[in-house]
């Protein structure tokens, strides 16, 4: 298990922890959530803040807030996320400052209009092939929704109102990534 997955597993641990059901875990996932629980146990209540809300300018440059922030006595590693609804925002964001642009893909509503899962496979590929050429941890994307309201502002993220096509795309979207 390398320091990114722990890093996540802490998350999970300081988000899910209150709303999961006694032995939830699959049982190979027990040592690796005793050592994260030993982390969150020696980690002060700042840094489990941190962990949840991001960058603080003491720890961080101010380009570099879209993160989960680190906690370097720990060796917990900073970790790097980016919306990703139409592929990797990097411009005007400030913390991807210096960073090349990025692909511009179609909206997420324009690939499910195509009804081909194969598409959102490749679709998906090439957006995670991106962050990981930039280094960036988390995909913040695909918006799994549905479109409910014309007034949303976010519904081009949305692969559209219809649940069976939404959720066949989305699927595919996800284990792509």
């Amino acid at each position: 298990m390398n320091r990114y997955q722990l890093v996540l597993l802490l998350i999970h641990i300081l988000w899910f922890r209150a709303y999961a059901t006694p032995n939830s875990s699959p049982s190979y996932l027990k040592e690796i959530e005793n050592k994260a629980t030993g982390l969150v146990a020696q980690m002060t209540l700042v840094e489990k803040l941190d962990m949840i809300h991001g960058e603080r300018s003491d720890i961080a440059p101010s380009e570099d807030r879209f993160y989960i922030a680190p906690v370097p006595r720990l060796g917990i590693p900073s970790i790097n996320m980016s919306d990703a609804s139409m592929g990797l925002h990097v411009n005007p964001w400030p913390y991807c400052k210096g960073l090349e642009p990025s692909t511009a893909f179609p909206a997420s509503l324009l690939l499910a209009s195509t009804w081909d899962p194969d598409m959102a496979y490749r679709y998906a590929t090439a957006v995670a092939e991106e962050f990981r050429a930039r280094n960036i941890n988390i995909l913040l994307g695909p918006g799994i929704n549905i479109y409910r309201n014309p007034l949303c502002g976010r519904n081009y993220e949305y692969m559209g109102e219809d649940h069976y096509l939404a959720s066949r795309m989305e699927v595919t979207y996800v284990k792509a990534v």
